[in-house]
């Protein structure tokens, strides 16, 4: 019974050590779009190369208020498919437009981002963001990107 109990204990403690690696392995793009439902409003990481950039005007976050810049749209493929993220930009950026270049990404950029999901027909609150919202497909807001080369 000991020895049961014993290799019990070695998958659970097994299991716990590797958590943490499976939740920043990157999640393939293709299993997003085929299933939006299991990661809406997670966070995720997806990986992958940047396809195309578009920096987005300036938009009101606050209704009414002082516009805020910095935000922008690019798209990212991995091999699986692709989708369009958002960055929100930064409320420290309102009334202070932002002179060169704004993105964090380029054309052909390898990045890892930390991303929302925000599977299709779901609400987001249009007013308050300066993506394009497209109800009928899957959309992600990143919160982290980092760089992983060209």
């Amino acid at each position: 019974m000991w020895k049961r109990a014993s290799s019990w204990l070695g998958a659970l403690v097994a299991l716990l050590i590797c958590a943490p690696a499976l939740a920043d392995e990157a999640v393939p793009i293709g299993d997003i779009r085929a299933h939006p439902e299991s990661y809406h409003l997670r966070i995720i990481p997806i990986q992958g190369t940047v396809r195309k950039v578009e920096v987005l005007k300036p938009h009101d976050p606050f209704q009414p208020g002082d516009p805020c810049y910095g935000a922008y749209v690019f798209e990212l493929e991995d091999g699986t498919g692709s989708l369009e993220l958002g960055v929100l930009g930064h409320t420290s950026n309102c009334n202070k437009p932002i002179e060169g270049d704004v993105p964090a990404v380029a054309i052909g950029d390898k990045v890892l981002v930390q991303a929302q999901i925000h599977a299709p027909g779901h609400y987001i609150e249009e007013w308050r963001s300066p993506i394009p919202i497209d109800r009928s497909t899957t959309q992600a807001i990143v919160v982290k990107i980092t760089r992983l080369g060209k």
